[in-house]
């Protein structure tokens, strides 16, 4: 490690090879040490770098501007901790860093400094209390969401979030949290429906149409047209709890309220069934099939699964129109679910949507 005494070859000669490659080699020595030294090498000009080895067990790289020097980075050689400038350290800017980190809650938190760019998934209702900005910076960000209750923000102190002194996030919603070293900020991003598994099935003559490894998804949209092979026959929906091993179609597993209107006829129903009636025991015909707007909620969390559909379409003589309201008996997380008619079969083309909340 070392400065060069002159810098760069003899430029008027004539010169001795000796004093040559001595001035060689302590110019290209000054460059493999980047000009480390105690002080600034005397032959620095303006955008030069150079190393200081003047403080014991530190390393402290400057930018000379051809009047002052700006350190840049300090290493201590013991612990191989690195720091920017005069104060941010290496373990700052990590803490800063986006990160792929996934964590869910419960109950009340109370948010730091290395849960930046995190993702936190609160099953229950609760506080997410934040550490003061100081100490979490500006720049600092995590990711809320709400799948089980609302969730109140509660900054440090006097501290606000968008202004206020809490913020509750609505159940169901994805939020973004952002410091700016002084207060926080909060954005609620719309939800998200994603395809399943491709998103559009069709079939003719099924007997049946089951989805499996659906445990990620906590709701589902499902839209199209649905109609069965004969009158009177009502398509449903069971669920599975072991990825499609088995359904279950227990007498009493669901329960439901629907509505039906043809021409000037109304009628309802509420029953236990095996299945979950979505289109109810009509039959429309094959040129206009039956259109089906299904959407499934609480479907892999330890509670009642509910659905709600609205329907309509042609049988023979008449335009209908249904509305269901069902959901299943059983407060258990599910993985799977089919569609089949309760007898017969059925024709479908559906568009399957999912929500991870």
């Amino acid at each position: 490690m070392s400065q060069a005494a002159s810098w760069s070859v003899p430029l008027n000669g004539p010169v001795g090879p000796t004093l040559y490659s001595q001035r060689v080699d302590e110019s290209l020595d000054a460059l493999l040490s980047s000009h480390s030294g105690s002080s600034r090498p005397p032959y620095a000009e303006a955008g030069t770098e150079w190393l200081s080895n003047a403080t014991a067990g530190k390393l402290k790289r400057y930018l000379y501007d051809g009047t002052n020097d700006t350190l840049i980075s300090t290493l201590d050689v013991a612990t191989g901790k690195l720091t920017f400038g005069a104060s941010l350290s290496d373990d700052a800017l990590a803490a800063k860093a986006p990160k792929s980190v996934f964590a869910s809650k419960n109950a009340g938190y109370t948010a730091v400094a290395a849960d930046a760019g995190a993702t936190i998934r609160f099953t229950a209702a609760a506080t997410l209390a934040l550490a003061a900005a100081g100490s979490l910076g500006n720049g600092w960000l995590l990711e809320v969401v709400t799948d089980g209750g609302p969730v109140t923000i509660d900054p440090n102190g006097t501290e606000t979030i968008n202004g206020l002194a809490t913020w509750v996030i609505p159940n169901g919603s994805i939020a973004q949290i952002i410091c700016d070293g002084s207060n926080f900020f909060l954005k609620v991003k719309p939800v998200v429906w994603e395809p399943v598994q491709g998103g559009v099935f069709s079939g003719a003559g099924a007997s049946s149409f089951a989805l499996t490894n659906l445990g990620a998804y906590a709701r589902f949209r499902i839209t199209g047209t649905m109609y069965a092979s004969a009158s009177g026959v009502a398509i449903t929906m069971q669920t599975s709890t072991n990825n499609g091993s088995n359904y279950d179609g227990g007498v009493s597993d669901y329960t439901y309220q629907y509505f039906v209107s043809s021409s000037t006829t109304n009628g309802g129903v509420a029953a236990n069934a095996p299945g979950l009636q979505i289109v109810a025991s009509s039959n429309p015909n094959a040129n206009d099939g039956g259109n089906v707007d299904v959407l499934v909620s609480r479907f892999n969390t330890a509670e009642y699964m509910q659905v709600l559909c609205r329907g309509g379409g042609q049988d023979p003589a008449n335009i209908y129109l249904s509305h269901v309201f069902g959901r299943r008996n059983q407060a258990t997380a599910r993985n799977a679910f089919r569609l089949l008619p309760s007898s017969g079969t059925f024709t479908y083309n559906l568009k399957i949507e999912g929500s991870l909340i």
